[in-house]
């Protein structure tokens, strides 16, 4: 190829560019691939596709959690309870009423459990003498609580209770 050659084919290509300028009227004529063709063809185990992963997660400053919640812990009849306080006001309040920054060491014992283990420690003989006491005390406070009703109402009660009618069929309580 000589130079009048090259210089007559750019003399060429600068005209057809010159003309393509004009035609623009602001709107590229390529039409746009919808964004879901993106990864085409789409990755599998033989096509490898680049994964793009944030790297500024690293340079962050971790900064230290704040006080709040904080978790207090109070020791009741049915357990260890626990609840969280979201600001100081809440924790004092937490801390007046006796709750407690770690967990209770001892759990509660139920008066149940108390009355039991007493009446363990006692003798045989100590144990029915403190069960009969029980129901002479439990038997004087019922005679009190009969003997402040009114007469027709205690009337209506005791005979209430002596023609006490069960449904047929339905067994007793023992």
């Amino acid at each position: 190829m000589t130079f009048d050659e090259l210089k007559a084919q750019v003399e060429a290509l600068t005209q057809q560019l010159q003309t393509q300028q004009q035609q623009v009227t602001g709107r590229s004529s390529e039409i746009r691939k919808p964004l879901s063709n993106l990864l085409s063809p789409p990755p599998s185990a033989t096509v490898a596709k680049p994964n793009f992963f944030f790297e500024g997660q690293n340079s962050v400053e971790r900064t230290q959690p704040g006080p709040f919640p904080a978790v207090r812990f109070k020791l009741t009849e049915s357990g260890v309870e626990e609840r969280a306080a979201r600001n100081q006001s809440e924790l004092d309040a937490l801390e007046a009423d006796g709750w407690q920054r770690g967990m209770p060491e001892q759990m509660p014992v139920s008066q149940t459990d108390e009355v039991e283990d007493a009446l363990a420690s006692l003798t045989p003989e100590e144990r029915t003498m403190v069960i009969a006491e029980s129901q002479v005390q439990r038997r004087a406070a019922l005679t009190a609580r009969l003997a402040a009703l009114p007469a027709a109402d205690a009337a209506a009660v005791s005979d209430a209770s002596a023609t006490l009618k069960r449904k047929p069929g339905r067994p007793r309580k023992a």
